[in-house]
């Protein structure tokens, strides 16, 4: 089983420094104190429509480290009053009274990271960037098994030189409004972290990379599993954690991407 994301209370969330615009969710960089007491700082992410955004977050942080990708270190759910949103933000329509917790996903700040994010509209600077990250083909690999539809390079922290770290999963499963029904009927992935580095398809010897990279992903969802229902069954009815599931496992064949590169 891999780390687990551990469910902190109100009072753990001690004040929000500031928020982070330009995000298709509520994202605010807070100063939290963890399961120890100690406090340290994170960014926390609030979904004030639906819970599936939220348990995407969940099972993404929880592959990616079982896959053992750069990620952010740790991960929580964050139970934040829902006054505290609304002052945040206040253009939101938040569920229930002010007194209200609701839970928001939480994930640490990395350490020594120069808080820039890869300008993707730079094509040529990005893939100057990235192409020589030896985790490149995983995270391509990755997005194509999860069905990531929000890959970008916004989604990639810079953490200098050739060096990054991935975060938000909140679109994988074909995006935050998912359904049964959508994950059985899933075709043709936009990868954009592919699209990103290599303009286009990756050629010959690259494509083999990645699909090479799709023999982790079995043992890695084996490795979280448990930790990923454990949440799933608080977030999600039991038709669709039954459907993420089978879509999930389905996809972790190595045999699913051959093909699918190209």
């Amino acid at each position: 089983m891999t780390d687990p994301v551990l469910l902190l209370g109100p009072g753990h969330h001690l004040y929000a420094s500031r928020r982070i615009d330009g995000f298709s969710s509520c994202v605010h960089r807070a100063e939290l104190r963890d399961e120890h007491g100690r406090p340290f700082t994170a960014y926390v992410k609030a979904f004030p429509t639906d819970k599936r955004g939220l348990a995407n977050e969940v099972a993404g942080w929880l592959i990616t480290r079982a896959l053992g990708l750069p990620c952010p270190p740790r991960a929580y759910l964050c139970l934040v009053p829902v006054r505290k949103l609304r002052q945040l933000f206040p253009e939101r329509r938040w569920p229930g009274k002010d007194d209200d917790n609701l839970p928001c996903f939480a994930s640490e700040e990395l350490p020594n990271n120069p808080l820039a994010l890869v300008n993707e509209q730079d094509a040529i600077v990005w893939r100057a960037r990235i192409k020589p990250w030896p985790h490149l083909h995983a995270i391509i690999a990755l997005c194509h098994w999860l069905h990531n539809i929000d890959g970008n390079g916004g989604n990639l922290l810079y953490l200098g030189d050739s060096d990054f770290a991935i975060i938000d999963h909140a679109e994988i499963l074909g995006g935050q409004d998912w359904t049964p029904k959508t994950l059985r009927h899933a075709g043709y992935l936009h990868n954009q972290a592919m699209h990103l580095a290599y303009g286009g398809l990756p050629p010959p010897q690259a494509t083999q990379d990645i699909e090479a990279k799709s023999a982790a992903h079995l043992p890695a969802w084996q490795k979280a599993k448990e930790a990923v229902l454990e949440w799933w069954q608080e977030l999600l009815s039991r038709k669709e954690c039954s459907a993420a599931v089978s879509f999930i496992e389905a996809r972790a064949d190595p045999a699913w991407i051959k093909g699918k590169i190209a």
